[in-house]
């Protein structure tokens, strides 16, 4: 499924047909903002790129950075566009209906304090991790509350085709109970944690009652702990995240089990595969995996953030809910801190 094709969870994509379009900034130029889809990426990962992907929703009408070089690319990229220096002049000049901030975390949320006290958007997309610490995490989140602003916070992998028909899969019991999930990821703490954590607590549908790390010494870089994290949901299953030991491979693949078969995504959420569990030929009382069948392969070609910024112009209709808000952030983020107090490492690295 491509990322200009028809919603990717077919839900109603017509509602903007007669209205005007819906005009989106973007604060922080760099990577996220901009800069990664010219890196030669076969679908989009930058929000500039996604308003771009949607010109039937969105009309782009502006972007801001402290550098004088990610402007100046962004506005060959996007010449109807204006450029600022200050996202606070920005603000009140354009008005955006939808504003994305890309800037680091360090001081994100005093930077919104400023920008909504200026315009309150229809609905503000914040990039991962929110804040560098709890309260300041917390006041961000506290932030858009007081302004009415809703606020969606861009772990990207809840946005994924694949990963929704992975939890739309628990949730309708096709494995029978859910015993435990696990993710593997390279062993990076901080760089992959957080998408880690939350998507394994969005597959779950739940938050975890206890939860546990384990380090692995030998694994450890200078500045990014490696561990495991190992979780019981109320639910009685139980959920991991391993590292793989692979730093400069981009593995993150997810293994589900349940009391009547398996689902595995792989990949990068590319594709997930099924299997059922079958009385075994061999063993008397026992039951093994039958053969693996293909249930989904459209993740290879379709671009979360277009997925996002497609779904939030459904929030601001009012057809559709947050899949990715400031309390599920919120979880996932504090108890990576508490990770890294563990270790004594620097979170404001981000991850």
């Amino acid at each position: 499924m491509g990322e200009n094709s028809p919603n990717y969870l077919n839900s109603q994509t017509t509602f903007l047909s007669n209205k005007m379009l819906l005009r989106s900034a973007v604060v922080g130029l760099g990577k996220s903002g901009s800069l990664f889809d010219e890196e030669s990426r076969k679908v989009t990962w930058s929000h500039a790129g996604a308003y771009l992907g949607l010109p039937d929703q969105y009309c782009l009408v502006g972007g801001s950075d402290l550098l004088d070089e990610n402007r100046a690319r962004f506005q060959l990229r996007c010449p109807d566009a204006k450029v600022f220096s200050e996202a606070t002049e920005m603000m009140s000049t354009l008005r955006p209906d939808v504003l994305s901030i890309c800037t680091p975390p360090q001081g994100r949320a005093e930077l919104v304090e400023k920008l909504l006290a200026v315009h309150r958007p229809k609905v503000l997309i914040c990039e991962k991790p929110l804040e560098i610490s709890s309260e300041a995490r917390k006041n961000l989140v506290a932030c858009c509350s007081r302004y009415e602003v809703p606020l969606v916070v861009n772990y990207n992998r809840r946005y994924s085709s694949v990963y929704r028909c992975l939890r739309s899969s628990i949730e309708e019991n096709k494995l029978g109970l859910l015993t435990g999930i696990t993710i593997l990821t390279p062993n990076r703490l901080w760089s992959m944690g957080s998408h880690a954590l939350n998507l394994l607590f969005y597959l779950a549908g739940e938050y975890p009652q206890k939860w546990t790390c384990l380090p692995i010494p030998f694994l450890q870089e200078e500045g990014e702990p490696a561990c495991d994290f190992l979780c019981r949901f109320p639910s009685g299953a139980v959920g991991r995240v391993l590292t793989s030991g692979f730093k400069e491979t981009l593995i993150f693949e997810v293994d589900i089990l349940g009391t009547q078969g398996r689902i595995r995504s792989t990949g990068n959420g590319d594709a997930a595969y099924q299997q059922k569990l079958i009385n075994s030929d061999e063993f008397t009382n026992y039951r093994v995996m039958g053969p693996e069948t293909l249930l989904t392969a459209d993740g290879s070609q379709e671009s979360t953030f277009i997925n996002i910024v497609r779904e939030t112009a459904e929030v601001v209709a009012g057809v559709k809910n947050i899949s990715s808000n400031g309390e599920d952030a919120l979880m996932s983020e504090d108890i990576l801190d508490s990770m890294s107090l563990e270790f004594g490492g620097d979170f404001k690295n981000g991850y």
